[in-house]
Formats: structure tokens, sequence, C-alpha cells
């Protein structure tokens, strides 16, 4: 299905940038706020007097855990559970059993240890914003001839004229109108850093000027440059959840009620078993950490994030998050071959001619009798069309060639198929793309080919790397021109004469085993047929196209960023897997460290605080990979 992100309005920023927000002034409350809290309670502690350890830790709770109970009825009239409660309760339960220093100092750790993850995951989220904004602020927008004036880039509009000045970012999606310069595209996408354009060539918005000033002519407005469109699409990324996160939060709902089912069975035996009511209500507050969330909830989303924001930098989009799981159990790639793995441009690879025939005069009649088209093959030859000896009397039969007759004498001019229907022998010139035929007689035969990019060899040696098993081309040409570019890719297997649903057929027949997992890299012209029958579509946009409709996933201009991407993706799916038995398993190392009093409330506040932060710390790797 794919994917429309024009007209989605401007808002871009990242999920989790907006979640854990934060600002100088509130983290310095916090850390002070829970600083203060935690000296009150160890000073209270030193006192042998009741009666002030109690107060002491009172005005310790009160300045730490003021918050949480204010989270907790804001929460409460938005109808949405806060695992907070849990804490409050982890501490209250001490408190009120004569424990005062213990639970004050419980509350203050919590408060300090929230402060610091809610920093990290800000810093995090703010390096998403980083990769995002990328635009300046301002744009020299010239007017009225010459004047330039500073205007805010966000007013920008289609066929606003603006210059670029060394050291600035180009503010929005236009065409060269005067000079030229040499660009820095590391803003847009990783692959290249430099390229050199000049008047009538397309500058994307992000790239930054490190050359002479240029004037230029925006393509678009503001809000529809290439770089919006990627980030609107990375932000709608964060929303959808991928497998591993899914997990999470299918665990995180149930999970506490497990837990909270272990504590009130432990209060029991504790209580009416052993007659220990005080010790067993003590060690089940313990439980009542262990059933906190947030390494879950705040961690993996983060994890996930990470991975949507790098590869967006390195110029892949994603549409939706889950498509991190799918692009990390990728097998099988196939690729179309014109535009994809070739770069379009068509050249005579090799000529034979009868003897007593010239190549030049081959070529002439050859590009009399087929040039002057609109075909990619035609276009290469109407430079030798010779306008005086036109050709006459011409019955195009198509797809396959042409018939017609040149200064009186009847040409064939087409595919080897064609000559074989017109009973001219060319078992012995076999391989060719154009023959030519003179009053039944064949005069030559030439090679066109579309040739392959220089890095489609590379790209593929590195998918083999990251596990790739099967490597496909798809093509609309004939077989024996399939063939060839087949071979001087270096695919394992290829398809020819494909028809749009021919390519559909093609990806089921290659699906047809489950343990396959199948991306397509295609383009727009191709159709959202066999984007959408793969299970990864991946949609290779040029580095000038700006403002289209998208498949499951964006590729920007450079073929080898899918070997960065299935690295980073099955780096992520790991981190998350092992996120997932690592904090399972200390949480019921935990809780049954909790249940036999080998651990207070404070420890293991701690523990579930460095297991949150671990996470993090382990998403950062991600962001910088």
């Amino acid at each position: 299905m794919t994917m429309k992100v024009k007209n989605m309005g401007q808002e871009h920023q990242s999920t989790y940038l907006k979640r854990y927000a934060f600002t100088k002034k509130k983290l310095l409350n916090g850390f002070i706020t829970g600083g203060l809290s935690l000296i009150l309670a160890i000073v209270g502690a030193l006192f042998k007097n009741t009666v002030v350890i109690c107060i002491f830790s009172a005005v310790s709770l009160i300045l730490s855990g003021g918050e949480t109970v204010s989270r907790l009825i804001k929460s409460a009239k938005k109808g949405k559970f806060d695992d907070g409660v849990f804490v409050l309760l982890a501490v209250l339960v001490p408190f009120f059993l004569g424990r005062f220093s213990i639970a004050a100092m419980a509350m203050a750790i919590y408060k300090l240890s929230s402060v610091l993850i809610l920093f990290v995951s800000g810093r995090l989220g703010k390096s998403f914003q980083e990769i995002a904004d990328v635009l300046p602020q301002y744009a020299n927008l010239v007017d009225n001839g010459s004047n330039i004036r500073k205007v805010y880039s966000e007013s920008l509009t289609n066929g606003a004229k603006i210059m670029v000045k060394t050291g600035e970012t180009v503010p929005v999606d236009c065409v060269i109108s005067d000079g030229f310069s040499d660009f820095d595209t590391s803003n847009v996408y990783e692959s290249e850093k430099n390229v050199s354009l000049s008047s009538g060539d397309k500058v994307l918005a992000g790239f930054i000027n490190t050359g002479t000033s240029v004037t230029c002519e925006a393509v678009c407005d503001y809000d529809e440059s290439l770089v919006m469109d990627l980030n609107r699409l990375a932000s709608m990324a964060e929303t959808k959840s991928t497998k591993g996160e899914q997990r999470f939060l299918t665990i995180a709902r149930w999970y506490p009620l497990a837990v909270l089912a272990v504590a009130v069975a432990a209060l029991l035996i504790g209580g009416f078993a052993k007659g220990a009511w005080t010790l067993a209500m003590l060690r089940v507050s313990v439980l009542f950490i262990v059933a906190t969330t947030s390494s879950y909830i705040i961690a993996v989303p983060l994890l996930s994030s990470c991975a949507v924001w790098n590869l967006k930098k390195k110029g892949l989009a994603l549409a939706t998050g889950d498509l991190i799981d799918e692009i990390a159990d990728i097998n099988c790639v196939a690729f179309e071959k014109n535009g994809i793995l070739t770069d379009g441009i068509f050249k005579i690879k090799d000529i034979y001619t009868a003897e007593g025939i010239s190549e030049e005069d081959f070529l002439m009649i050859a590009a009399n009798c087929i040039g002057g088209r609109q075909h990619p093959i035609s276009k290469i030859l109407t430079k030798y069309m010779n306008q005086y000896i036109p050709a006459e009397n011409v019955i195009e039969f198509p797809g396959k060639g042409v018939e017609c007759t040149i200064m009186g004498k009847s040409f064939l001019c087409g595919s080897e198929t064609f000559m074989a229907e017109c009973s001219i022998d060319v078992s012995e010139l076999t391989g060719y793309s154009i023959y030519v035929s003179i009053d039944g007689v064949i005069m030559g035969a030439m090679l066109i080919q579309d040739l392959i990019k220089p890095n489609s060899g590379e790209t593929l040696r590195k998918l083999r790397q990251t596990g790739v098993e099967k490597i496909v081309m798809f093509s609309s040409e004939r077989k024996e021109t399939a063939e060839l570019a087949y071979i001087d890719c270096g695919a394992d297997e290829y398809y020819a004469d494909l028809s749009p649903y021919g390519r559909v057929e093609a990806i089921q027949n290659l699906q047809k085993d489950d343990e396959v997992t199948l991306a397509y890299v295609g383009d727009r012209v191709m159709g959202e047929q066999a984007l959408d029958a793969a299970n990864v579509g991946l949609t290779l946009i040029s580095k000038t196209d700006s403002g289209l409709e998208y498949a499951k996933a964006v590729l920007l201009g450079d073929l080898e960023t899918l070997a960065e991407a299935i690295e980073i993706s099955r780096l992520t799916c790991g981190k998350i897997e092992l996120h997932f038995y690592c904090a399972s398993a200390v949480k019921i190392i935990l809780a049954l460290l909790g249940l036999f009093g080998a651990i207070n409330i404070a420890a293991a506040i701690v523990i579930e605080a460095l297991l949150t932060l671990v996470a993090l710390f382990s998403a950062k790797d991600l962001i910088k990979k």
C-alpha cells in the first residue's frame, strides 16, 4: 500500500522528543529536589529520636514524591493508569510500618533516577530532531532584480528566487538559475558527501553550499521539499511499533497484574502461615517496584526510534516502524533492471556488418529505419539519421521491428524474433539487439545495452555479506537483452518480458516459501502492484524528485543504503530481544530477592533505573552507527 505524505502538515517533531522534552530549569529543579530529599532522609536517619526521623522523612517524601502524586492525579482524570502508583505504594508501606528513613531514601532515589532517565531520553530525542531540522530558519530572497532581503525560509513558495551564499544551507528544493558550486549533501543522505552542480541542475533543500554563491529558483513550496516529506515519513514510522516493541507493550498490560497476584499470595502466606505480617508487607513492597514497567515502555520504543531516524539520515525513510522487523529478516532481494541496477543510458556495445558494408552506412540505415522515436534505443540512433534519404512505406510492428523502403530497396530492422518471423536467417548472429536486412539478406547487427551502474556489483556483494541468499533481477525487456545485464550485474536469477502483473506473479513465486522475506526495489514508474506484493517494497527515488507518493519505504538514490539498513535493523531487533530477556531475568531475580528479604526497595529502585539507563545508552549506539 503506497503512503501519501504530502499535505500532512509541517509538524515532523519526533514523538519521543515531545514525550521526554525537558528544559534546563525543569532538569535542575528535579536534581535539586531529589538531592535535597536524599540529604534530608540521610540526615534524619542519623537521629535516634523516632519523631525527628519521622519529620525529616515526611518532608523528604513530600519534596520527592509531590510530582509523582501530581502526575498520578492527572492520569486518573484522563482515565489512564500510571505505574507510579506502584512506587508510591512501595514507599508508603514501609513508611507506615515505621521504616521512615528507608522509605524516604527510596523515594528520593526514584526522583533522581527519573530525572536522569528523562535527561538521557530527552538527549536522544534531540538527536532525532537534529537529523530532521536541517533547513535554515532564514533565506536570502532576491526580488526587484537584484535586491536581496532576509526572509523566513518557511515563507518560500514555488518560483521564489533566492541566493545561497558560501557556507549556507539550501532552504527549499530549487534549480540553479545562475552560477555553479560544490554542495555537501550529508544533511540529506550520507552516501555522497560532495557534488558539483551548475546552472540548470536541481539542488535539494538541506544541501550545504561549500563553493561560490549561486542564484536559484524554488521548484516547490518550503514544506513540500523532499527532506520535509522524508521527515514526515520518519515521524509516522515512530507511531507504528515493531514486533519486539509490541511484545513489550503486551507484557506491560498484564505483567503488573501478575506481579500483584504474586504479591498478594506472598502477603497471605507470610501473614497467615507464619504470622509475620509486618515482615511480609516489607518484602512485598519490593514487588511493587518490580511491577513497574518503565524499563519496558521507555527504553524499547526509543530503540526503535533511534533506528528509524538513523535510517532516515542514511537515505532510507520508513512509513511504518514495523518495517524494521521485515528489513531485518530480508533474505531475498529483487531489483528492477532499468534505472535501478542500470543507469538508464543506452550505448552501442558491439556492431557486426556484412562484407562490403561500412559501420557508418549500417548505422545510417538502421537510424533511418527506427530513429527519431521516443524509445530509448531509437534515441541513441537518431544522430546517425540522414534526412536526405528518408524511409518510405514504413510499417511498424510494435515491440518487434520495422519494415520500410529506402532508395528503392526493402529493409527490415528489428529483433531476432522479428527477423525469424520474416524468414531471415540470423542463426549465426545470435545475441544482438537490432538486426538489419536488405532485400532479404542480413547487412548487419548491433548490440545495444544500458550500462550497469558502477556500484551495482559492490552493492550486491555487500547484500550477500549481510546474509541475503538470493538476488533477482526483473526486466520488461526481452530475454536476450535482460540476460546480458544479468550476467554483468552478478544476480542469481532474472525474469524477463515482465508486465506489471507479471512482476507480481514473479514476486509471489519467490515468496512461496514461508522462510523467504523479499525486498523489491523499484521506482514509481513500475506501479504500486509489485511494491505492495513484496514483504518490503522499496521505492528508489532520484535525488532530484520531490512531492511524491511513496511505497512502504523510500530509498534515496543509493542502493548501498539497503545493506546498511539490513544491518541496522538486525542490530535493533537484536538489542530489543536482548533487553527483553535481560529485563525479564532481572525482574525475576529482584522478585525472588525481595521475597526472601535479601533486598530493600531502595536497592530495587536503583537496579530498575540502571536497567532502563543501560537500554537507553544502548540506543545511543544505534543513532551513531
